[in-house]
């Protein structure tokens, strides 16, 4: 290894705080493999020699040869599935989501039938979703010190990205800064571990992204979320699940005293790379363990409501994004009401008190509104692909940004063959690079643009006879 870029690469560490591939590669300007020359290099086992201009800095990365199970992620305390069965939790084989989901939380604690809705009408995964899945697997790739780079695909078959890569690097700097210097935490990093939340509801379980007790009287949870949409960290319906069954975990275990609640605090933290909520991607709520449990009642009376024979059907925020709001005869009455109210004539002077009422009430009523309309819209659109006859709509494919399905390095010699740089940083587009003079076939053969799935779009009376003309003419 070059001396002088070694030296180099060590004032990338002291600007930065980090000893990483990717940050020597944007830094550096250098290819991604003799950056992880230089990590290798420059990163022990278990931290990083003490800077000297900062003695206080100390960069801990996680042994990689430590309570790494066979695919490099951490061995978890004790099989989820045996902790599952001592509890009596409910679990069908082969069923990988509960009835009473902490991902849903934040719904079925609102409206008790939306757990029936949701096994009624179950969805495929989104295209959010996906990706979602694709970025996590990214992280925990750069957590368990593997290289990884742009133009890669995933297990699920989806292309890495630069904010996939970007997001990596975030989770793992956070884990890593609250995580205690010199090794892991006492019972390692649980990622993506099943746990049941029987306290809750036996019929509640659910996968947290990474948990860890970092000391005896601290927890530490972390929800990864790739999505654009904000989600509050502030007393989060889903972390309070997780934390129920984590609690039961330990005590299970007899990892903890159990006074637990009397000494314990806990951090959820919400991590967005792509949601800059007051400029934040990273926020955490602390709290007492103990003021987690009036939550925690809540949520139990909530699963005990959607247990009920005939459970009651209540519209909220979150109906947008029932799977049952279709075919759901409260929304349905609300919207109704709702387009009826919007009908009515309002008094052109209103008092600043009124004129606020009103706004609330009619933001409510256009949330409810769009629920139903996109519940409609994916019973229309699954109506014309089973071939049945649907008037006023047709349903056409949708298409995201073409891609790159090789490394940027790759595509960055491709460039040179045409006398085209496609550096930027980064690389350019598949699109920018024909514009740059690439040749379309080999960027065609080299990228591939994404499905979006189908969007519906509204029939015009004037489209068949214009189709029919257009045939007579040829």
């Amino acid at each position: 290894m070059d001396s002088e870029l070694i030296e180099v690469a060590r004032g990338v560490i002291r600007d930065t705080g980090k000893c990483s591939a990717r940050t020597f590669q944007k830094r550096l300007r250098i290819p991604y493999a003799t950056a992880v020359e230089l990590q290798d290099e420059l990163e022990g086992p278990y931290e990083l020699e003490r800077q000297s201009s900062n003695p206080d800095s100390v960069i801990h990365r996680f042994d990689a040869d430590q309570r790494r199970s066979q695919n490099g992620i951490p061995e978890p305390i004790e099989s989820s599935q045996n902790h599952l069965n001592k509890r009596g939790a409910v679990m069908e084989p082969n069923n990988d989501h509960a009835f009473l989901p902490p991902s849903g939380a934040s719904s079925w604690l609102k409206c008790g039938m939306w757990a029936t809705m949701n096994k009624r009408f179950p969805q495929d995964e989104s295209a959010e979703g996906i990706e979602g899945t694709a970025a996590h697997w990214v992280a925990w790739e750069i957590l368990a010190g593997r290289p990884i780079s742009t133009g890669i695909k995933t297990p699920n078959g989806q292309i890495v990205t630069e904010e996939m890569l970007e997001g990596g690097e975030l989770i793992t700097d956070v884990i890593r800064e609250r995580m205690p210097q010199g090794g892991l935490p006492p019972f390692g990093l649980q990622i993506e571990q099943k746990l049941p939340i029987f306290s809750i509801s036996p019929h509640c379980f659910g996968t947290p992204d990474l948990w860890a007790l970092p000391s005896t009287v601290h927890i530490e949870i972390f929800d990864y979320k790739f999505g654009h949409r904000f989600v509050d960290e502030f007393w989060n319906p889903q972390g309070l699940c997780y934390l129920s069954g984590i609690v039961d975990f330990l005590t299970t275990m007899k990892a903890v005293r159990p006074d637990i609640e009397g000494y314990m605090d806990v951090s959820f933290t919400v991590i967005q790379p792509r949601c800059f909520y007051k400029g934040e991607p990273v926020r955490t709520h602390t709290f007492k363990l103990t003021d987690a449990r009036s939550y925690w009642n809540q949520l139990a009376n909530a699963a005990e409501s959607s247990m009920l024979p005939e459970p009651t059907a209540t519209t909220n925020e979150n109906c947008g994004d029932c799977a049952g709001r279709h075919a759901c005869q409260s929304l349905q009455i609300a919207a109704y009401a709702d387009a009826e109210y919007s009908n009515k004539r309002t008094p052109l002077m209103l008092s600043p008190v009124a004129a606020a009422l009103e706004l609330r009430i009619l933001m409510r009523a256009l949330d409810r509104i769009q629920a139903r309309v996109d519940g409609l819209k994916e019973q229309t659109i699954s109506n014309i692909r089973a071939g049945k006859q649907v008037n006023y709509f047709r349903a056409e494919p949708g298409f995201g940004r073409q891609q790159w399905t090789i490394p940027e390095a790759q595509v960055i010699s491709i460039g040179k063959l045409f006398g085209a740089e496609l550096a930027k940083p980064g690389v350019l587009t598949p699109k920018q690079a024909e514009k740059a003079g690439v040749d379309a076939g080999i960027v065609k053969a080299n990228s591939f643009v994404p499905s979006t799935g189908f969007r519906l779009v509204a029939e015009n009376p004037n489209d068949a006879p214009r189709t029919f003309a257009t045939l007579e003419e040829k």
